[in-house]
Parts: structure tokens; C-alpha cells; sequence
């Protein structure tokens, strides 16, 4: 028996799918399901029933969960006891960099030497996944939800804005009615970066149907485009700061609706070594932002 094994078969038990899975896992759905096919003939026993649109436990898949969770905790303690000065595997969204995150893990491993970061950028939606799952020690993700788990902390808040070109005219003034762009070409993130329905919806919350020219997962690619004429780009206002420039103004939208950007270590990572001094670190970040 391999552990990839375990670790797809946990993968689909959790997310309900074999391509939610394969997402979580950075593999194809092919390789998923081989995986999930050798654990069950080295098992002589059906894990899934595939009948239905959710991979579905059997009661073998049922029986079979709890021990598996308990394996694979049990080979993350033996990576650890092999690395005791601390190894930290943490997942991290695209636009982090605009919100400073990647800066607080090089200054965190600069004041921890010992320590060993190992950081993966992951599509926004898949990272809860990754969390729930123990596939990472911890991660810094948006969410659009209130209701977060007692461990994560939250680093900051952020609300959307519109970055149009310069020479569109619009009324002065902090907040601007969204539905004055109602006849404009939109320009938006993908649904990855769990931005895609909110700007959506703030749109229907504005009484219409946005003009979608564009999805990409490239706020920088979709800045060029605005620059270039293609359309208006909705973002979210820390991002759409740091992206403004010369031929751009930003603008804040009403209706609008707030995110939150956090850090929530796993249930895994709480068992980490190193795990303290990072939650340490990221607590004294947030505290210095909610005071500034």
C-alpha cells in the first residue's frame, strides 16, 4: 500500500468528488482515481459508490475513513520527528502580494533559521480544501464568509472598487453608484479567486446583468486591458490600488460587499512544531494593522 493512495482516497471522501480531489491534490482526475482503484483492490473492497454525482462513501469507505485520517496524521508526525527544527508546508493565493503576505514569511524565516518554509501558491478556492484536509499546515486564503474557525486570524478586510480609464466620466465623490456602469464591458477575475460571483452579484445587486468581455486570473493582465480601453475591471480595492496607475483612476462602487483575508493553520499544522511562532508572527501583523 502507498500513502498517495490514502491521500486520494481521504481527498475525495472529503470533498465529495474526484475532480474536487484532484484540484485539492495538484494532480489530474486520471491519476485520482487509479490511486483510489489500487487502495480498494489492495483492500478487496469498493471505498466509493460512483453511481451518483458525489463519490459517495460505501459503509467500507465508511469503516475505512477513520483509520485512514489517522494514518496519514500518523506520517506527517513521522516527516516531523525527521525535520524537529521545524518544517512548515503553507499555501498561499495569488494576489497575497498585494496584501503583503509573502513579506511576513520572509521575515519570518529570516528570525527563524531553523525553520523550513516550504510556501505553494494555490488557486483561492481550493486552499479551504487544502486546510480541511491536512494537505497543508496552514495558508493565507479571502473568504467571503463571517463565520470563520476559531483558529484562523484575520489580517484584513477589504471591499471591491472599479478601476476605469481615466477620461471615462463619472461623478466625483468617494462612492459611486454601480449602476451608472450598467452599459459598460466588464472585465473580471476567475471564479478561482472567489471574487467571479461576488462582483457578479454586486452587478444583479445593482439591478443588471454585467457585459462580461473578460475572465482572468491575472489582475495584472486585466489592468493592461482596462489601459488598453477593453472595459472596466472589478477587483478588489487593495489589489486595484496597487495596480493603478498613469491613464487609470479608481473608483468604489455602491452597492458593495466586504472580504476578509486570513490565516487558518490545519488541524495537522496545529500539531507542527513551528506552527506557535508563525501564529505568533501573524497575530502581532494583524494587530499592527487593526491599529494603524
Amino acid at each position: 500500500m502507498e500513502l498517495e493512495w490514502v491521500q486520494a482516497f481521504i481527498a475525495v471522501a472529503e470533498s465529495g468528488s474526484f475532480s474536487a480531489a484532484a484540484e485539492i491534490l495538484f494532480l489530474s482526475q486520471p491519476v485520482i482515481s487509479k490511486r483510489v482503484q489500487k487502495l480498494e483492490r489492495w483492500l478487496g473492497a469498493k471505498l466509493f459508490d460512483r453511481s451518483h454525482r458525489r463519490a459517495e462513501l460505501t459503509a467500507a469507505g465508511h469503516r475505512a475513513y477513520p483509520p485512514a485520517r489517522e494514518l496519514a496524521r500518523q506520517a506527517g508526525l513521522l516527516a516531523r520527528a525527521i525535520h524537529p527544527d521545524g518544517t512548515l508546508r503553507l499555501a498561499l493565493f495569488p494576489a497575497a502580494d498585494h496584501y503583503g503576505f509573502p513579506r511576513l514569511l520572509a521575515e519570518f524565516a529570516a528570525s527563524h533559521p531553523g525553520m523550513q518554509l516550504i510556501v505553494e501558491e494555490r488557486e483561492n478556492t481550493v486552499i479551504p480544501a487544502l486546510v480541511q484536509s491536512g494537505h497543508c499546515d496552514g495558508a493565507f486564503f479571502r473568504t467571503m464568509d463571517r463565520d470563520l474557525p476559531e483558529p484562523a486570524i484575520v489580517l484584513q478586510e477589504d471591499e471591491m472598487a472599479l478601476l476605469v480609464p481615466e477620461a471615462l466620466e463619472c461623478p466625483a465623490g468617494e462612492r459611486v453608484p454601480l449602476s451608472l456602469f450598467s452599459q459598460e464591458q466588464f472585465l473580471l477575475l476567475s471564479a478561482g479567486t472567489g471574487l467571479l460571483e461576488a462582483s457578479k452579484e454586486l452587478c444583479r445587486r445593482a439591478g443588471f446583468v454585467p457585459r462580461v468581455g473578460y475572465i482572468g486570473a491575472s489582475a495584472g493582465n486585466i489592468v493592461r486591458m482596462v489601459r488598453n480601453g477593453a472595459g472596466l475591471a472589478l477587483l478588489s480595492r487593495q489589489v486595484a490600488h496597487s495596480c493603478a496607475g498613469a491613464g487609470l483612476r479608481l473608483v468604489v462602487p455602491e452597492p458593495n460587499c466586504t472580504s476578509r483575508l486570513v490565516f487558518c493553520p490545519s488541524q495537522a499544522g496545529l500539531e507542527a512544531p513551528a506552527m506557535p511562532a508563525l501564529l505568533d508572527a501573524v497575530r502581532r501583523t494583524a494587530m499592527r494593522r487593526a491599529s494603524s
